[in-house]
């Protein structure tokens, strides 16, 4: 019910009305990135990085995950809003470890 609100939100405002890409990988534009979901982010200052493995994802968790890559890739700050609790800060530290 949420992601195609998302979706919607990410053409317009992100990707200034582009359609949403399909997610095909290309080849890595240095080795200094690391893949995540189908996003190369650049290596972060942590070096190699670590599988999250105290983290359970569930298809509501993967669909935030991608649209937060999403927003780092692109450059842009976000505001991730919710109720106490709700999983925010874990889900920066999960894309952190697991980006290096």
């Amino acid at each position: 019910k949420f992601q195609p609100v998302m979706n919607t939100l990410v053409s317009q405002h992100i990707l200034r009305g582009r359609k949403i890409p399909h997610p095909m990988v290309p080849p890595a534009p240095s080795p200094q990135h690391v893949q995540f979901e189908h996003f190369w982010i650049e290596l972060g200052p942590l070096g190699a990085p670590t599988e999250p493995s105290k983290y359970i994802l569930t298809q509501s968790i993967q669909d935030h995950l991608r649209n937060l890559t999403r927003v780092v890739v692109a450059g842009r700050a976000v505001l991730l809003q919710g109720p106490t609790a709700a999983g925010k800060t874990s889900m920066v530290e999960y894309l952190a470890r697991a980006t290096g």
